[in-house]
């Protein structure tokens, strides 16, 4: 247990757990390299962080936030100590928990510094359309909408939309967060004739024929309030009607 190859070993099983999504296996595998890589490597040392971060997805993963936070704080005080092209890979995943962390405890502005800079790393790394940037692009602009900056949140949306269409195909699965989010700019943008145009092609695409979800309810309350602002009071009313049932099918 003097040996890195040991802990490179342990390292290893943990992603092998991690992929199965063993999170208590990948716990105790990666605590055992990072006891071992501090001993044979010292506190700083990109092995520390890398075992640091995974540790901070796990205990993300178990809605442990402030553990979490510590485990990609430690990680990137790590990984600032060296050359930001040996270690772009990992900061790109530690910037994302951040991003994500901070959003959860409702700490925008350092959300916003960090899923930008995860944009950023992606970009150099990957490629501008990368589909890892998707989400972290999505944020920003959900980030955007809480500042009431609607151009700015249109533009990450737009750009996540686009790389999942790249991706995935239009009218995919994987596309209708991006796009509801367009929707919901538009409405605050009060383009409500683009915004019903977008909605109903939403339920068409992305819903037909199931009517019995949170999301789909949630589809109808913004399409009532976008009709009622046009004036269209009788299509409010059947739409905030069906949102109002589904709620009540699903919650009581």
């Amino acid at each position: 247990d003097q040996d890195q190859d040991v802990a490179d070993a342990l390292f290893k099983i943990a992603n092998i757990f991690n992929d199965w999504g063993k999170d208590n296996e990948a716990q105790q595998y990666y605590q055992q390299s990072l006891k071992l890589y501090k001993r044979l490597l010292g506190e700083d040392n990109i092995n520390v962080a890398s075992c640091k971060q995974k540790l901070g997805v796990i205990y993300w993963n178990r809605k442990d936030i402030d553990r979490s936070l510590e485990s990609f704080l430690d990680a990137l005080r790590v990984c600032e100590q060296e050359d930001e092209d040996d270690v772009a890979s990992v900061l790109i995943s530690i910037y994302r928990g951040l991003g994500d962390c901070y959003y959860n405890k409702g700490e925008y502005d350092r959300a916003l510094k960090n899923f930008s800079k995860c944009v950023r790393c992606q970009k150099m790394e990957l490629g501008d359309n990368c589909i890892e940037m998707a989400a972290p692009c999505d944020f920003i602009g959900l980030i955007y909408q809480k500042k009431e900056k609607y151009d700015q949140a249109m533009g990450f949306h737009s750009k996540a939309l686009s790389i999942k269409e790249k991706q995935f195909g239009e009218g995919s699965k994987e596309c209708a967060s991006s796009d509801f989010h367009i929707a919901n700019v538009l409405l605050a943008l009060c383009k409500y004739e683009e915004c019903i145009a977008r909605l109903n092609n939403h339920l068409e695409t992305y819903y037909e024929g199931s009517n019995n979800s949170e999301e789909v309810a949630e589809i109808y309350r913004l399409l009532g309030i976008a009709q009622s602002k046009l004036g269209l009071y009788e299509a409010s009313v059947s739409s905030l009607n069906k949102s109002l049932n589904i709620r009540k099918m699903l919650f009581g």
